[in-house]
């Protein structure tokens, strides 16, 4: 729907010499310089990680363990020191844990309100893109005709002016056509001012004051909406609403969470497997101790 969005407003432009720009580089200046934005998809972005972390609980996790125990026997008939070395690896697969399987499904939904957040985001900004955009051009239209009322009013004025230099009309008429010309100047300052103010808001979204930017197209054609059925149109934006779809997201995040929570009694089930080996080293041979009249110090 952006890019229709986009695509529609385009062919609403026509060509303009090289260094004015058109909406959809307008779009694109204020794209990648909104603060909003980068926010919007630095949430969404984060969220994938945390959901990624999240998965990782359900997924196998192998280790490594190893041990090193130095002993020393002494005692009545026996002295003997040695060193036992014990190493290996440990798979653990976890068979049922119904909390961490919610917590999974509330991150999952979490990512996808971040989602619905940043299309929202993007949205708005095409929004007040094309919105800034044509107040521009709506500001420009009205100083051009406050301009030519001004011209022409103040024609009119020094016309009257010297009309009455001849001694054709009253001073009265000549008070009305300086008063019809002051009222017209000062409309053509307040449209300035207005131009200025339109231009400040592109200047705000975009972080350039535009100096010039394209017109729209004469020969724009106008087809009537497709289908006609309001009601249909009324499906399509609750389907597309992505204020919506971000509300409906957080609220089977709170349902997963809750589900988490009470799941948290339930038992667990884990596969674990190991494979290791133990090594000792220094240890006297067995028959040492028998002829020391006492037995070796048991293996472990």
């Amino acid at each position: 729907m952006k890019k229709r969005l986009l695509s529609g407003l385009v062919g609403l432009m026509v060509a303009q010499p090289a260094l004015s720009i058109d909406l959809m580089e307008t779009y694109e200046k204020a794209l990648s310089y909104d603060s909003g934005i980068a926010a919007a998809q630095a949430s969404f972005e984060a969220q994938q990680a945390a959901s990624d972390v999240t998965r990782s609980v359900l997924l196998p996790q192998v280790g490594a363990f190893g041990e090193a125990n130095y002993i020393d026997v002494e005692g009545p008939n026996q002295d003997n020191s040695y060193r036992e070395f014990a190493y290996g690896v440990q798979l653990t697969q976890p068979l049922f844990r119904a909390d961490a399987w919610f917590d999974y499904d509330a991150s999952k939904f979490q990512t996808e309100s971040a989602r619905a957040d940043y299309n929202l985001a993007q949205q708005q900004l095409i929004l007040d893109v094309a919105t800034a955009y044509f107040n521009v051009l709506r500001a420009r239209d009205t100083v051009i005709t406050t301009r030519a009322a001004e011209a022409a009013i103040q024609r009119q004025y020094e016309q009257a002016q010297e009309r009455f230099d001849v001694g054709l009309i009253a001073i009265t008429e000549v008070y009305e056509a300086r008063a019809t010309y002051d009222d017209t100047r000062s409309q053509r300052i307040v449209a300035e001012n207005q131009l200025n103010i339109a231009q400040e808001q592109v200047a705000r979204l975009t972080g350039e004051f535009p100096e010039e930017i394209e017109n729209l197209r004469q020969n724009f054609p106008l087809g009537r909406p497709e289908p006609m059925d309001p009601s249909a149109w009324e499906a399509t934006a609750l389907d597309q609403n992505w204020s919506v779809q971000s509300a409906l997201y957080d609220l089977n995040v709170s349902e997963a969470n809750l589900k988490s929570a009470k799941a948290g009694h339930s038992p667990t089930l884990d596969l674990t497997a190991s494979y290791g080996k133990t090594k000792t080293d220094g240890l006297e041979d067995p028959s040492a101790f028998r002829r020391k009249g006492t037995a070796p110090p048991p293996r472990a």
